[in-house]
């Protein structure tokens, strides 16, 4: 969860973050996981992608144990788009799990999280 706190402390002081990475290594340790291609402000999108192939790949390599992207962005909950950020989780035994926390500004702007939403992935 270092990465959520992480991304979570740019959120409260910017109310926004790029998307970011970690990852757990087989001996427990965590490591941060980040990208750059020159682009002073890439997509979070483009950000996304490399994450998810970089996880990967160093997951086939049995480099890491877990893998965690976390990004913010606008769900469907309860019938209307809603902020949240949201953080993928992956584990080398091939469980995952999607989990989000819905959020949103007060007039003066205060954060407000309600609650968690987690969807387990295929394993």
């Amino acid at each position: 969860m270092c990465c959520f706190r992480q991304c979570s402390i740019y959120w409260k002081k910017n109310h926004e973050f790029y998307p970011a990475g970690a990852v757990m290594n087989p001996d427990g340790s965590v490591a941060f996981s980040a990208t750059y291609d020159g682009s002073e402000h890439p997509s979070s999108r483009e950000v996304i992608d490399f994450l998810v192939k970089e996880h990967k790949n160093l997951a086939d390599q049995n480099k890491i144990k877990v893998s965690a992207i976390a990004y913010d962005a606008r769900v469907p909950i309860a019938g209307k788009k809603t902020d949240c950020i949201i953080m993928n989780l992956e584990h080398q035994s091939g469980y995952s799990v999607t989990v989000g926390m819905p959020y949103s500004f007060s007039f003066f702007q205060k954060s407000q999280i309600p609650g968690v939403i987690r969807h387990a992935g295929e394993s």
